[in-house]
């Protein structure tokens, strides 16, 4: 039987601190029976009233401020990799699998310039604990926005106001399922104009496709504001 998660994760994800198995960051290791791989696949397991709150203040410890006009937003950035890998059905799914998760994180390390661009991850509280608040900590994004379980509606979409005059770029999964549901709350929240998306770094539902899993386009942006990574990189000036 395929594994729901991605054993190599690990080579990706900052200073891990499990060898092999599920990843699960030490800071929620009190949880370890609530965190499975079983809980990351299931649609709509809301966590215990404890989880959200030991979320809540971890991200709140660790967040950076952000000064930048320019806002590149991970949508549940790893959300593939560590609930649905058993759904790829072909050797050219895993492959853009590990091409997207090495061409993020490779980003990432870089150190784009924090004062041309902040970085926001949208995530639900057991993908955060297990794994993504490990990039909250070593300073690879900057806040961390939280959604309902394998949805990409916010829990507060209030918390995207502060970012209403800002140019927003827009990554992560899925095309056509929690990054549009995303991209339409950022939409009520300013000129969409301003919202913008990273198409190399966006994925569709592997149930959504038999062949390629990079989508052709992405529905809420027309092609007209959907740009490489290479173009976020060269017009902001983001290598230092």
């Amino acid at each position: 039987m395929e594994k729901h998660y991605d054993e190599n994760l690990r080579k990706f994800i900052p200073n891990c601190n499990s060898k092999k198995g599920f990843m699960l960051n030490d800071k929620f290791i009190s949880w370890k029976k609530n965190i499975s791989p079983e809980s990351m696949s299931k649609s709509q397991y809301i966590p215990p009233k404890e989880i959200i709150i030991s979320c809540n203040n971890h991200a709140k410890e660790n967040a950076k401020p952000i000064n930048a006009n320019n806002i590149l937003i991970l949508t549940h950035p790893f959300y593939i990799n560590l609930a649905n890998m058993h759904k790829l059905k072909t050797e050219l799914m895993k492959k853009e699998v590990e091409d997207y998760s090495k061409k993020l994180i490779n980003f990432l390390k870089s150190n784009p310039d924090r004062s041309k661009l902040g970085i926001v991850m949208l995530e639900h509280f057991y993908h955060y604990a297990s794994t993504t608040s490990l990039l909250l900590e070593n300073n690879f994004v900057d806040e961390v926005i939280f959604t309902y379980p394998h949805s990409g509606h916010l829990y507060n979409p209030d918390e995207l106001n502060k970012f209403r005059e800002k140019n927003i770029c827009f990554t992560g999964g899925y095309e056509g399922g929690c990054l549009n549901t995303a991209i339409s709350q950022m939409r009520k929240k300013t000129n969409e104009k301003n919202i913008w998306a990273i198409y190399d770094l966006v994925l569709k539902h592997p149930n959504d496709s038999w062949g390629s899993i990079k989508p052709q386009s992405i529905d809420t942006i027309p092609p007209s504001r959907t740009i490489p990574l290479e173009n976020l990189i060269r017009v902001l000036k983001l290598k230092k």
